[in-house]
């Protein structure tokens, strides 16, 4: 799945220059995320599905408020509290030809600050496993955003940097599971071949 980073924030984009700058699987630049070439889009909402503030009302008025609407519906549906946890993630539908899917990843409760938090960290690794685990068909080319820098007031470096270790740690689980898989398939293959070995009979049964 390659990455792929957009903003309209200079000091953002110079953050995903700097820090994201020597990692594979990722493109980033300066721009509007909604014309880039990708499969789904990240949405660092609230933990409410509210859509009226930052890069989230730029979707809704993108995708129109049937996006927002659908998104509050599946976290009454999901969570009986009414309200999706930090550090986890929901895939909505958007309508939209283009980009037809949104991954929603709050990075805060309710809208207000999150200086000093590991919100984006945990928003972050929440979006990257859902997106990576959608099918039918997969999610190849995943635009995200800077997270936490607009209602969140976080520096983007200190946010881009959040990013930069959950798709670290992203990647290392990734790696894990394909490890682990090729070593089942080692042994698998290993026992196969295995020979049986020839019965050998005792001197005492020998004519």
């Amino acid at each position: 799945m390659l990455l792929v980073l957009r903003d309209v924030n200079p000091h953002c984009v110079l953050a995903f220059t700097q820090l994201f700058g020597g990692e594979d699987d990722v493109s980033f630049g300066s721009g509007d995320l909604t014309q880039a070439q990708v499969d789904a889009v990240v949405s660092p909402a609230n933990s409410f599905g509210i859509m009226d503030g930052g890069i989230d009302r730029y979707y809704r008025n993108t995708f129109g408020l049937r996006v927002e609407n659908t998104l509050r519906g599946l976290i009454e549906r999901r969570y009986p509290e009414g309200e999706l946890p930090i550090g986890e993630a929901l895939l909505v539908p958007t309508g939209h030809p283009r980009i037809p899917r949104m991954v929603a990843a709050p990075t805060m409760r309710t809208p207000g600050r999150i200086v000093g938090t590991d919100n984006v960290r945990r928003a972050m690794l929440a979006a990257l496993r859902t997106a990576s685990a959608a099918a039918n068909p997969p999610i190849e080319r995943l635009g995200c955003p800077s997270m936490g820098t607009g209602v969140g007031r976080m520096d983007p470096f200190d946010a881009v940097e959040q990013m930069l270790d959950a798709w670290r740690s992203f990647r290392a689980e990734r790696a894990g599971t394909v490890k682990s898989s090729q070593s089942l398939s080692s042994l698998a293959v290993a026992d196969d071949a295995t020979p049986s070995l020839p019965h050998v009979r005792d001197s005492d049964d020998q004519s």
